[in-house]
């Protein structure tokens, strides 16, 4: 059973519970995913909520427009990002604005929330280049969004239990046999920072691929009809650790399963130049979303 389905356990239950007070999905994002899954919603339902969120609005467009999503034309209202992108798309580009936001009430002792999210939209911005390289654009959005926000069960888990965090954290960069780093919070923790995103997946009702991207990143072949998205983040946050160590190298990463690759649908020989990409992009990024 996935945490998300068991969430009565008082282990990552807790964790959100403790810390969820310090973090809440805008209202007008909330009511964005809800449009986007109601068959009856309309353009200019779409955009009369976002517009209800003025700060929303304004980082939504800057990065519709920005080269890391590749628009052909500036695109200058939300009806018309809606028009071009598609409703599923916009939502997701507004959840990753808001969820950037969202955590910056989170402090934490073990990482600043400038590396984490360095790391985060690095992460988006490799999975967004393995999307489009395996012919995936319609969900290239929706890629980005999901590398950007794989890891934030991670600043909850940082938060709630720093110490046993900081021990799992210890024990995965010491292993000799490269053990995930699930492995080590399943041992001292007893759940994963995996299982406490999915959790608050489930709480703020976030899209399924999204939440299966959450919850699965670590272990994608759990990820169901979602496996390929799963992968593709599990695949970005490897070369994503690649971009913030400038190297290109993948001996340099915890090894990637052929499996994942195959998942993916590219080939392991674009790793390279899928880094340099997320490193071409970040600056833009970083300065839209933060």
């Amino acid at each position: 059973m996935s945490a998300a389905g068991a969430i009565a356990d008082g282990g990552p239950a807790a964790v959100v519970d403790e810390v969820g007070a310090m973090v809440s999905l805008p209202a007008a994002a909330a009511r964005v995913c809800a449009l986007a899954d109601d068959p009856a919603a309309t353009i200019a339902m779409f955009e009369s909520v976002v517009l209800t969120d003025v700060a929303l609005t304004a980082r939504l467009l800057k990065l519709a427009n920005s080269p890391a999503i590749g628009l052909s034309h500036k695109v200058g209202t939300v009806s018309r990002a809606v028009t071009v992108l598609g409703m599923r798309a916009v939502r997701d580009l507004a959840l990753g604005v808001a969820a950037v936001h969202s955590f910056d009430r989170i402090p934490s002792s073990l990482m600043t929330m400038q590396d984490f999210w360095t790391h985060s939209m690095l992460s988006g911005l490799a999975a967004r280049e393995l999307a489009l390289r395996a012919g995936r654009r319609v969900q290239a959005e929706s890629a980005f969004v999901e590398g950007l926000m794989h890891a934030v069960g991670q600043l909850l888990l940082f938060r709630a239990r720093p110490e046993q965090a900081r021990t799992a954290l210890l024990a995965w960069a010491d292993d000799p046999d490269d053990a995930p780093l699930l492995e080590h919070e399943r041992r001292v923790l007893g759940f994963t920072h995996c299982e406490v995103g999915a959790v608050l997946a489930q709480r703020w009702n976030l899209p399924s691929s999204l939440a299966a991207c959450i919850e699965f990143y670590g272990e994608p072949a759990r990820a169901g009809a979602y496996q390929a998205a799963a992968a593709q983040v599990a695949v970005a946050d490897r070369l994503a650790t690649l971009a913030q160590i400038e190297s290109t190298d993948l001996g340099d990463v915890t090894p990637i399963p052929d499996a994942e690759w195959r998942m993916v649908g590219v080939d392991p020989a674009c790793a390279a130049e899928v880094v340099v990409a997320a490193r071409d992009g970040l600056a833009e990024v970083r300065g839209l979303l933060q």
